[in-house]
């Protein structure tokens, strides 16, 4: 069984970081997806190197029932992030996990569920992040692949803007808007790395005002929502019983929806990425005017990318980054 008083004791810090890799063996959760209601038991199998992420549902065909987890599969960013095959079998919520797997170095797995919906878990990323870490994982014969922004990219609706600019490192400075002052620092800026995911940022707890929450269930959304899997606020105080994990805990876990989202791109994102109120809707948007803009990035190596940052890209990175983690 996994210490988790021994998070991040065992980042792999050798070559093989250049390297794909995948789980050492397979692990298993039972959980409740967070819109469904449904109980869902998942298990997370290695998968051979330039395969990505697979959703297998097996309560569907066999001919039927596998989803790539790839942005042109995304039909609906609204309150999560819901992929759909070619034949219209669908997997729900899926960024908590993919974020896990993409920021602890998992290039490839194979996600067999027996029902429509990622389970929640606590809503955080932290029991993923926990898993993957009691398995561990195993080098491929592949080199590891990332999306190098080259040019800055930006969306917007209304006062809400999320953008991508060139930065040889993943680094996130995101913004929530919401009113409710007992949820802490509303603002993160920091670098994302295996490191950090697993210490301070997989335990970042989804949120949700208690009104939003009724109105959501009359719509058939939140079936499975409790404060076991939620941050529930109302009047401006959060009912859930203990405090917050960290003073800008939703800022956090913003920092897991967005890494999850852009894990969907052809191959995982590498820039600084800047969010003032951005909603899973403005990641899927951001995601889409990137892609469909070949001048805006490159695929490359990761030892590329080290190897030669200036010559693959158009702008500057951002300078004098502060973290705030």
């Amino acid at each position: 069984m996994f210490d988790t008083n021994q998070r991040g004791e065992h980042m792999n810090t050798n070559e093989s970081y250049y390297m794909q890799h995948t789980l050492a063996k397979s692990f298993s959760c039972l959980g409740v997806g967070l819109h469904s209601g449904y109980v869902v038991t998942m298990i997370v199998m290695p998968a051979a190197a330039n395969t990505g992420y697979t959703f297998v549902r097996r309560d569907v065909d066999n001919y039927f029932n596998e989803i790539e987890a790839h942005w042109h599969n995304v039909f609906d960013a609204k309150l999560g992030t819901n992929l759909r095959n070619n034949q219209g079998v669908k997997v729900f919520s899926v960024e908590h996990l993919l974020a896990a797997l993409s920021a602890q170095g998992i290039d490839n797995a194979r996600i067999v569920i027996d029902g429509p919906e990622v389970p929640s878990m606590d809503g955080s990323a932290r029991v993923f992040s926990d898993l993957i870490l009691s398995v561990g994982k195993v080098q491929q014969n592949a080199q590891r692949k990332v999306l190098l922004v080259k040019k800055t990219v930006e969306v917007r609706e209304g006062d809400r803007t999320l953008s991508v600019q060139p930065s040889p490192l993943l680094w996130m400075d995101l913004e929530v808007y919401t009113p409710h002052e007992k949820l802490g620092s509303k603002r993160i800026s920091t670098p994302v790395t295996e490191l950090l995911f697993v210490k301070k940022l997989s335990g970042g707890r989804n949120y949700i005002d208690a009104d939003h929450l009724s109105a959501y269930k009359e719509l058939g959304y939140f079936q499975g929502a409790s404060s076991n899997n939620l941050l529930i606020f109302q009047d401006n105080e959060i009912i859930n019983k203990g405090k917050l994990r960290y003073k800008d805990e939703i800022a956090r876990h913003k920092v897991i929806d967005l890494l999850g989202d852009m894990v969907l791109a052809d191959a995982p994102v590498m820039g600084h990425f800047i969010g003032r109120g951005a909603d899973q809707s403005l990641h899927h948007l951001l995601m889409l005017e990137l892609m469909c803009d070949p001048e805006s990035y490159v695929i490359t190596t990761l030892q590329e990318l080290e190897d030669n940052w200036l010559g693959l890209t158009a702008d500057k990175a951002p300078e004098n980054r502060r973290t705030t983690v």
